[in-house]
């Protein structure tokens, strides 16, 4: 307890001379003062995590887990506003790792992690915004590959991972139900990469248990709504309820409940 006491105390005052550095730009992710932040840290076990607006277009996400600095680095995620094409999102994305993995170890780094990566974006009316576009003929468009996945958690009870689930399925244009509580079950819907990058973002969250329990594909999207993110629902009934409620008619939404429930194994 006193060496996690010692470290928080320090990621403490590092993230508040960053605070003070970029007053601005600066945001911590609950909307709440540091007071407040630190005993929500402490009472569920949260670590700290705070967000960066490098550019009207890109915003910088960093989580400290519990070892940082002195034996693991910030885990890093790179928003990036809807105008920004899915080409340019995974060249950057990648360049940001690149950064991060470059950066010394066992030292504060967050301030040159700042800098590093508010040099390499670009403006907003850069050419490196523009995807790069191959030579020669284009090629005939291959048929969207839609996927389906039940995500079962030990547990939703973080309101810091309850926002990740919205504003995560929002961005990636999934739609689909999340309901915290014991357990935690999340059913999303959306193109493939969309869903895998869903997934790995949850998985890099720290969990008591997490697993995905189960996945189908096709070619069409069969939840209801308008694909811009997952609704929260408060029970299980109602995530079935919206699973029946489906656009592909009563019959294809009873099996996707049937589905759902078996997969969470709930009878």
């Amino acid at each position: 307890m006193d060496s996690n006491r010692s470290s928080l105390s320090e990621q403490r005052d590092e993230v508040l001379l960053i605070e003070s550095m970029y007053p601005e730009e600066f945001k911590w992710v609950s909307g709440m003062d540091i007071d407040d932040y630190e005993k929500e840290i402490i009472r569920n076990s949260q670590p700290i995590s705070f967000q960066i607006r490098i550019s009207n277009l890109f915003t910088l996400n960093i989580t400290l887990p519990d070892s940082y600095p002195e034996e693991s680095i910030p885990e890093v995620f790179l928003d990036c506003d809807n105008t920004v094409s899915r080409q340019v999102r995974v060249r950057l994305r990648q360049e940001v790792k690149r950064v991060l993995e470059n950066l010394e170890r066992g030292i504060p780094i967050l301030d040159l992690l700042i800098q590093e990566v508010s040099l390499l974006l670009p403006e907003e009316d850069s050419e490196k915004l523009e995807p790069v576009e191959n030579c020669g003929p284009s090629p005939s468009p291959k048929p969207v590959k839609i996927t389906r996945a039940v995500i079962w958690s030990h547990h939703i009870a973080s309101s810091l991972k309850r926002r990740d689930i919205l504003n995560w399925s929002r961005e990636l244009g999934l739609g689909g139900f999340s309901r915290p509580g014991w357990p935690g079950a999340v059913v999303i819907e959306g193109e493939e990469a969309d869903v895998r990058e869903f997934e790995a973002r949850l998985k890099a969250l720290q969990w008591a248990a997490l697993q995905v329990r189960g996945e189908e594909h096709g070619t069409e999207r069969l939840f209801a709504g308008e694909h811009n993110g997952v609704v929260e629902v408060e029970t299980i009934g109602e995530v079935v309820s919206g699973l029946r409620g489906c656009q592909a008619g009563l019959q294809e939404g009873e099996r996707l409940a049937a589905w759902f429930l078996g997969e969470m194994k709930i009878k």
